[in-house]
């Protein structure tokens, strides 16, 4: 959608795009803990913020993906 200007542009969005990775692997791994064993992350971490900085940054890298 948007036109990637210059090198330190294009680096950033390759470091969102593996942060987006990371964090919904990360997400789900969790997710798959709790299932097991009930507020074992929860404890500590508020899943529902996750949630939201995994969307968040999912979004971003969507919109500025260029083919």
């Amino acid at each position: 959608m948007f036109k990637i200007k210059n090198e330190s542009e294009k680096f950033i969005i390759i470091i969102a795009n593996d942060i987006f990775y990371v964090s919904l692997i990360t997400f789900i791994f969790f997710s798959l803990i709790e299932l097991a064993r009930p507020r074992f992350i929860s404890a500590h971490l508020n899943m529902s913020v996750f949630l939201m900085l995994t969307v968040i940054i999912g979004v971003i890298v969507a919109v500025s993906y260029e083919e």
